[in-house]
C-alpha cells in the first residue's frame, strides 16, 4: 500500500476508525460508553446529537455501530442516513433533516422511531 501526501493512512488501511466514532460521540449532550472492535462497536447509553449542525461529512467514515439506548439526530443538515447505527435499542428520531431517502435507516428494536 502506497501513501501519498494527501492520503489518510488510518482511513486507507481501514484501521483506527474508532477515532471518527469518538469524535461524533464527543459532540453528544450525554456521555456514552463505547465497547467493541472494528467489526462492530456498541454505544451504551443515549446518543443525543440534536441540532449540532451535523452533515453527511460527520458520518461518512464511521465504523459499524449499534446504540444500546436512544439515538436522536433531529435538526441537522443530513441528506442521508448513511453512517447511522445499524441498530437502535431505544427510540430513534431524525426529524428536521433534508433527507433524500430512508436508505440506511437503522433497525429499531426499541420504543419508537420518528422520521
Amino acid at each position: 500500500m502506497a501513501f501519498t501526501q494527501d492520503s489518510d493512512p488510518i482511513k486507507d488501511m481501514g484501521i483506527g476508525l474508532i477515532h471518527y466514532l469518538k469524535a461524533l460521540v464527543n459532540k453528544a449532550d450525554s456521555p456514552t460508553e463505547i465497547k467493541g472492535d472494528e467489526k462492530m462497536y456498541f454505544l451504551k447509553g443515549n446518543l443525543n446529537l440534536m441540532e449540532k449542525n451535523l452533515s453527511d461529512e460527520d458520518f461518512k467514515n464511521l465504523p459499524p455501530f449499534k446504540v444500546e439506548g436512544n439515538f436522536f439526530i433531529d435538526g441537522n443538515n443530513l441528506k442521508s442516513l448513511k453512517g447511522c447505527p445499524t441498530e437502535v435499542h431505544g427510540s430513534f428520531s431524525c426529524t428536521g433533516n433534508p433527507l433524500e431517502s430512508l436508505d440506511h435507516l437503522p433497525v429499531i428494536k426499541g420504543n419508537t422511531w420518528i422520521v
